[in-house]
């Protein structure tokens, strides 16, 4: 890793069945294409063959595979290979059989879907965040516009109760998970606030400036004592989550969009754009582990993660900006499942999060709808519409079984169980 000490974690795919596929001619976004052209070539499948090259406007090339029959002997290696691997107390690809068992449970059905509750209250503007309010009892959340307001909603009635003012259009909300009434903000304008909603004033407590471009991401260690910032500086900032002293800083090679601390409050992991590479960073040493995010280990920068989201049980979703959402296994490089359908591309901000348990899970895509998918099979099972314009974040609350929505439409989208 040029520029950035540290050390990295072993990424070597452990004897899956597609790690040894040499591409020749294709690259990695052709190959499933040209090995399915194969198979219909070889099967004698010709008018399947034309209607496929011309919807996907690219001509069977058998110069492009090194093999023939790749496909059938993908499939009979990789049955192979998890029956193997099944006998050895793991499953295919390193899972373990712990979480084989966590992802192959069955799905209950039990999503948000139908009509959501629409909050219109904000004149129209591009709403750039939403938090729910982290206390059981509570029904207020954060929502934030492009025109440097950041409100507290209370959604059951659909009022505003505060209204503030930032410097810049704030990009990111965390509400503090051990003093609840503390919300922490980032801005465009560089700078940081924190918030407590329930003091009678428009003045944050603190504030400071500690980045030199955008501050797209801000969150709390899950203990409350640790507050992370992240900015297109190329820097993350530490800070005592109490007094706010800054404790370290990070600095990468490329600008950082996505920061979400592990379970235990020990490490924050990070995503930068353009790096193939998770950085998990040790809040007692301050040293940096690369954890290598492609299957087969090489250095090829395919996608950026753009949003992180951790369940309980160590589970990593990672939105990428290729209609990807990717599954791993917490600190690996290990993919445990893959998610396809949603269309994000380079300019794209999607985001991902987990749903009440972890059989179903969430992603935004660049047609205005959210989708929703069964963990364990990757299956889309639902798509949710109703936003006409980008959507620019999301939080689910398991306090109420609700998933919320802010969209440059100038709206708030409330999903629940009983819509």
């Amino acid at each position: 890793m040029s520029g950035e000490g540290g050390t990295t974690a072993s990424s070597r795919c452990s004897g899956s069945a597609t790690s040894t596929c040499e591409y020749v001619g294709a690259d990695k976004e052709e190959y499933p294409l040209c090995i399915v052209q194969q198979w219909l070539h070889e099967s004698g499948y010709k008018n399947t063959l034309a209607a496929l090259e011309a919807e996907c406007g690219m001509k069977y090339d058998a110069s492009k595979l090194r093999m023939g029959s790749e496909l059938i002997s993908n499939i009979v290696k990789q049955k192979e290979f998890e029956a193997a691997s099944a006998a050895e107390g793991t499953a295919a690809d390193g899972i373990t059989m712990e979480e084989n068992r966590l992802l192959n449970a069955p799905a209950d059905g039990e999503y948000v879907k139908g009509d959501p509750k629409t909050i219109s209250l904000f004149g129209g503007v591009n709403l750039l965040t939403v938090k729910f309010h982290p206390s059981a009892d509570s029904t207020l959340l954060a929502t934030s516009s492009n025109d440097r307001a950041l409100f507290i909603v209370d959604w059951a009635r659909s009022e505003v109760v505060r209204k503030y003012i930032c410097p810049g259009a704030a990009v990111s909300l965390d509400w503090n998970p051990v003093r609840h009434n503390i919300l922490a903000v980032s801005t465009l304008a560089h700078t940081h606030h924190i918030f407590d909603v329930s003091l009678e004033t428009e003045e944050p407590i603190q504030s400071f400036e500690v980045h030199t471009k955008y501050a797209v991401a801000i969150k709390w260690s899950k203990d409350g004592n640790y507050l992370a910032t992240g900015g297109y500086d190329k820097t993350i900032h530490l800070f005592n989550g109490t007094d706010y002293h800054p404790l370290h800083t990070w600095t990468f090679s490329t600008a950082v969009e996505a920061l979400i601390f592990n379970n235990e409050s020990t490490k924050i992991i990070a995503a930068v754009r353009e790096n193939n590479y998770l950085h998990v960073l040790d809040l007692t040493s301050f040293e940096t582990t690369y954890v290598n995010v492609n299957a087969t280990g090489d250095d090829h920068v395919s996608f950026s993660i753009m949003d992180l989201c951790l369940s309980s049980s160590n589970l990593l979703l990672a939105s990428t900006d290729r209609s990807r959402v990717i599954l791993f296994r917490s600190e690996s490089s290990t993919q445990l499942r893959n998610y396809y359908g949603a269309q994000n591309d380079e300019y794209s901000q999607p985001r991902c999060l987990w749903g009440g348990n972890t059989l179903y899970l969430y992603g935004t895509s660049q047609d205005n709808t959210v989708y929703v998918w069964e963990v364990g099979s990757q299956k889309c099972v639902h798509k949710l519409t109703g936003h006409n314009k980008k959507i620019r974040s999301m939080d689910y609350t398991t306090n109420h079984n609700m998933l919320a929505t802010a969209s440059f439409d100038g709206t708030l989208k409330l999903w629940s169980m009983s819509h």
